[in-house]
């Protein structure tokens, strides 16, 4: 049942990426069906025998993710599980996620910055590379010190299809990138040689595009979306 339950995990936390990327996209009917999934696939676990506890925790964290809400106790929950039976990488992984909840509910940035630099710290020793390049675009997007350098998102690496679907310009998604590290309007207008006014412009046509509240929003949207590195 535990195979089965490891399974399910890696299913739910497929839906729960499959939603968020409708979500960005705008196709609600795409994020209902993968919640949908991910919903029916929790029950399915949940009525199963002996499922181990971190893999249950995991589990409802991932469906969480997947109905759109911000749920940073119950990626605790999954960490402190995982913790307790030595699964060091799921740990590091559950305190990105936790970290990623905290930034989105806009509260308690101190205890997401030591969730964050705790599953750096894991996954560097680790050497799980994409799970470090996940940490460390968070920690641009939010302005976070891991304690180390982290290296500066690339040049322009949309995805094309991306940005037509969005109607982005080429300079909403120069904009963008700068948004992405984490620059005030002040920051993006001196290294692209516009008025911090224009820069300000930019920056609400691309909330409104990526229908996002803040700037950490739609930073997150468009890296799930491959806008930025």
């Amino acid at each position: 049942m535990v195979n089965a339950a490891r399974l399910a995990t890696i299913a739910v936390r497929a839906e729960a990426d499959r939603a968020q990327l409708a979500r960005d996209r705008g196709d609600d009917a795409s994020a209902g069906d993968a919640c949908d999934r991910a919903r029916r696939l929790r029950a399915q676990t949940r009525a199963g025998a002996s499922v181990h506890p971190a893999l249950v925790a995991t589990i409802d964290a991932e469906t969480a993710r997947a109905e759109g809400r911000a749920a940073p106790q119950l990626w605790e929950a999954a960490a402190n599980a995982h913790d307790v039976c030595g699964s060091e990488y799921a740990a590091a992984y559950a305190r990105w996620r936790g970290a990623e909840a905290l930034l989105a509910a806009s509260s308690r940035r101190p205890a997401a910055t030591d969730s964050l630099r705790a599953a750096w710290a894991i996954a560097e020793r680790l050497g799980a590379r994409p799970l470090v390049g996940e940490i460390e675009a968070l920690a641009r997007r939010a302005r976070i010190d891991l304690g180390a350098p982290t290296p500066g998102a690339s040049g322009a690496a949309a995805l094309p299809d991306a940005a037509r679907e969005l109607d982005l310009t080429t300079r909403e998604l120069e904009v963008l990138e700068h948004v992405a590290l984490g620059q005030t309007n002040r920051e993006i207008a001196a290294d692209l040689f516009i008025s911090p006014r224009t820069a300000g412009v930019h920056v609400s046509h691309i909330l409104e595009k990526l229908n996002a509240s803040t700037r950490t929003e739609a930073a997150a949207a468009a890296h799930r979306l491959g806008l930025v590195s």
